[in-house]
């Protein structure tokens, strides 16, 4: 059945003759009809603007395929720049600079976004390329950098040296092992991230051994030049070594006096390294985090004295560009503390500028910097789930400035339990500066999942945003491995858990899960990264 259009000369005609209604009433029904029959694109460009600041992603895609003239509204920067996003993005709308980037930058990084999370949700999860590269040695951790770069640490079974490798990646499915590096000692962690508007890296590691137990800090250059005939520097260049020893008494202090490297991380130009100490003296365990500004070259050390069993703690953190959390875990609950970098490094000792500008690494010692007690600090947050009876993990991937929040895992025994870590930066007028008001920081709570029954955790690896979650399950009845994969509730996106296996169970890998010691993944190009202990290294692309 078709429905007449209104006809308002028509009604205003019938209107008035019947005596029914006013004058005034038909003119106002007449406008409203002529209202009616404009077509959305005639409507003006202050509206429709202002429209297109409250339309998801897909509706402003969908609208630009409706006629030419939202399609030239729908292609301008002014209104992707105000566009909001809520998926995994490979870069933001912003530079580091602070500049939007071009509408088509933007709309190819959330086609993208869109592929893997139409992907990601499909429960056959299709893997869209696969590449293999034989390594070498017995891999302990993977990373990949931007979208060209590998890196690597591996020991050497036979000669028992570990080696710091980078590996150029040149998308046509081919990897050229640029640079190889050995490293003293046996380390198994490392940490690497992209300077800002640059094309290098920094590459931090440490050792434990007996002998010189140290940082090192790398630079990496992400150009192709060392292909050139002529190129006579490595693109990998150790720059910094930090002795945890003093330099006058390193042979009388046993290793348990000298500390325990636990974890490094990087984020831009600031390395982070944290150790455990055990006291001669006074409380028995001390947890300290060396900070370096590369930049600006300065350190300082942070410092907690714990007067607990040495057992019964846990010390981690998480590094943003210019902040810091830090999570002290005791036996009935965690507490998580919030501090600003950048404040932090102004006050640290100098590290040489032109020293390290020079030929070969500058080698430094950690008496030489002040030291900062994190005790005075006031706990923001306190929950049984960070205590040490469960295994937190924050994500691998380095926190951009521009990023509000991250998720945290409590995992402990055959559960999991997700939490969001949510801050609101502010702009200080008017030098542009960001800061953070601890009264905007909001720990929340958004979900749990359970695991299968007899089964554990193995290499969990969360994503940048805390969206999304691959982990390999291990059955203790079974002795089997399963890869799966979750969606996790963010601050805007869906509010359920849904876990799978990343691969189908009709598609076969070309390797054995057991066989895994290491995976990386990057959550928003949908990329997952093997490492296996039998030396090949394994990249899928989702």
């Amino acid at each position: 059945m078709e429905i007449a259009e209104p006809n308002p000369i028509s009604y205003f005609r019938y209107t008035f003759a019947s005596g029914t209604h006013s004058v005034s009433d038909s003119l106002t029904h007449f406008h409203l009809s002529l209202v009616l029959m404009i077509k959305f694109s005639d409507l003006p460009y202050d509206i429709l603007s202002a429209i297109y600041a409250y339309i998801t992603p897909q509706d402003l895609l969908a609208l630009n395929q409706t006629c030419r003239a939202l399609y030239a509204l729908g292609i301008s920067d002014y209104v992707w720049h105000r566009l909001e996003i809520d998926l995994p993005l490979e870069f933001d709308q912003k530079t580091n600079t602070g500049e939007y980037r071009p509408f088509y930058e933007i709309r190819r990084n959330l086609l993208n976004s869109l592929r893997v999370e139409a992907n990601w949700g499909n429960k056959s999860t299709q893997i869209r390329k696969l590449m293999r590269i034989d390594h070498g040695g017995l891999l302990s951790r993977v990373q990949l950098l931007r979208n060209d770069w590998l890196i690597t640490l591996s020991r050497n079974q036979t000669t028992n040296v570990s080696y710091l490798s980078a590996w150029h990646l040149d998308g046509g499915g081919c990897a050229h092992c640029a640079a190889k590096v050995e490293v003293m000692g046996d380390p198994n962690k490392f940490a690497a991230a992209v300077q800002d508007n640059s094309d290098s890296a920094l590459v931090t590691l440490f050792n434990n051994s007996r002998i010189a137990r140290r940082i090192q800090v790398f630079s990496l250059s992400l150009t192709d030049n060392y292909l050139h005939e002529d190129a006579l520097i490595s693109p990998l260049q150790r720059v910094l070594e930090i002795s945890l020893a003093d330099k006058l008494n390193s042979d009388h202090d046993p290793p348990e006096y000298q500390g325990m490297f636990i974890e490094a991380q990087v984020n831009n130009n600031i390395v982070a390294t944290s150790l455990a100490r055990v006291n001669r003296s006074g409380p028995p365990l001390t947890y300290q985090i060396i900070l370096v500004n590369m930049d600006t070259y300065t350190a300082l050390v942070l410092k907690q004295d714990l007067a607990e069993d040495v057992a019964s703690s846990r010390f981690t953190f998480k590094l943003f560009p210019e902040h810091i959390a830090i999570l002290f875990a005791k036996m009935g609950e965690g507490s998580l503390i919030w501090k600003d970098v950048k404040d932090l490094t102004k006050s640290g000792s100098s590290l040489h500028r032109a020293s390290l500008q020079g030929v070969g690494p500058t080698t430094l010692f950690m008496n030489q910097f002040p030291v900062l007690n994190i005790g005075s600090l006031q706990s923001q947050y306190t929950s049984e789930y960070f205590s040490m009876s469960h295994d937190v993990s924050f994500t691998a991937e380095s926190l951009r400035p521009t990023q509000s929040g991250f998720g945290i895992v409590s995992c402990r025994l055959e559960k999991l339990w997700f939490f969001y870590f949510t801050l609101e930066p502010t702009v200080t007028a008017p030098s542009g500066s960001i800061s953070v008001n601890l009264s905007s920081i909001s720990l929340k709570s958004v979900t749990s999942f359970s695991l299968k029954s007899d089964s554990h955790v193995e290499n969990l690896a969360l994503g940048r945003t805390g969206c999304r979650i691959v982990w390999l399950e291990r059955s203790w009845e079974t002795d089997e491995y399963r890869l799966l994969k979750a969606t996790l509730p963010g601050p805007r996106l869906r509010n359920k858990v849904l876990a799978c296996n990343l691969i189908p169970p009709h598609i076969a890998l070309p390797f054995e899960l057991h066989k895994c010691s290491a995976i990386w993944f990057e959550e928003a190009t949908g990329r997952i990264c093997f490492g296996l202990h039998t030396g090949e290294v394994y990249i899928l692309e989702l």
